[in-house]
């Protein structure tokens, strides 16, 4: 869900990426029964405002100095339905050497059906089938840049329903390589509760506060770290901050601005540090 190396998006993701009940909000979380979908964003809301074309663009302001932009960016293209086409990242090397980076994506009946990924080191391509309760992924990538393809690996997701549980396990083979179980709320179906397991790793815990609805906070639990993201919003229900905190220290406050009900920056900023970072948003429309 990382679309950016900046702290502040990956904070607006990981946050956003919850299911909220907020009618306009413009990111959202992969649909539960599939936690390794690729979707990001809202459908609706970027179908609804014929959003055609995305780019995120990072900035920094330090105390009595003028606004750094960072080189590179992110540009996230959307069809007239309002699915994510394709995601590009621009890097600018130190020698000033630019590198893109690229993955396209293709539906089939609705659901996610092929990627393409185009990169310097040698492409990717990963194809998905559904049978039932099973998701299959087999990846496929080049020898060398320019080269043949070749099978690296078949993942394979399967969904377990128990109650108000929803089990997600993911088979390398026949070796489980990823439980994920969700914990919903029965009486309005949002997640209450998410435990991650990966084998010699730490168990992950996950849990969402609700108030009206609406996602207050965000704990998440692994080995001796706890982090809290505490969430403010404004009119309609829209995200205004995000306050993360690890084990009750507060690492950063993010803050979101809008335009005409759509995101246009966020404002990052650190205990103890003076300096500011600007994510930026510009769009392209239908």
């Amino acid at each position: 869900m990382v679309y950016s190396g900046t702290r502040g998006a990956w904070i607006c993701l990981v946050l956003l990426a919850i299911s909220l009940l907020a009618n306009g909000q413009q990111l959202v979380r992969p649909e539960a029964s599939d936690p390794y979908g690729v979707q990001s964003f809202n459908d609706a809301f970027i179908k609804e405002h014929r959003i055609k074309r995305a780019t995120v663009q990072v900035s920094v302001k330090s105390p009595g100095k003028v606004i750094v932009h960072r080189k590179g960016k992110l540009v996230f293209y959307f069809d007239e339905e309002g699915r994510l086409e394709k995601k590009e990242k621009i890097s600018v090397r130190a020698n000033g050497e630019t590198e893109n980076q690229s993955t396209s994506y293709y539906f089939l009946n609705g659901k996610l059906n092929r990627e393409e990924i185009t990169q310097a080191s040698g492409n990717s391509i990963i194809y998905h089938s559904y049978n039932g309760n099973e998701h299959e992924q087999k990846i496929l990538k080049q020898d060398e840049p320019g080269g043949r393809y070749s099978q690296q690996e078949s993942m394979v997701s399967r969904t377990e329903k128990e109650g108000n549980l929803l089990i997600y396990k993911v088979y390398n083979g026949s070796r489980i390589v990823e439980t994920i179980t969700e914990e919903y709320h029965p009486e309005n179906g949002l997640v209450s509760r998410e435990t991650e397991q990966h084998p010699n790793r730490y168990l992950t815990e996950a849990t969402w506060n609700y108030e009206f609805g609406k996602l207050v906070d965000l704990t998440i639990k692994a080995g001796k770290r706890e982090d809290v993201y505490a969430i403010t919003y404004g009119k309609n229900s829209i995200i205004r901050k995000i306050q993360h905190s690890e084990n009750g220290r507060l690492l950063e406050t993010v803050e979101y601005f809008y335009y005409n009900g759509i995101l246009e920056s966020l404002l990052e900023s650190t205990p103890g540090s003076d300096e500011l970072e600007i994510t930026n948003y510009s769009y392209e429309f239908y």
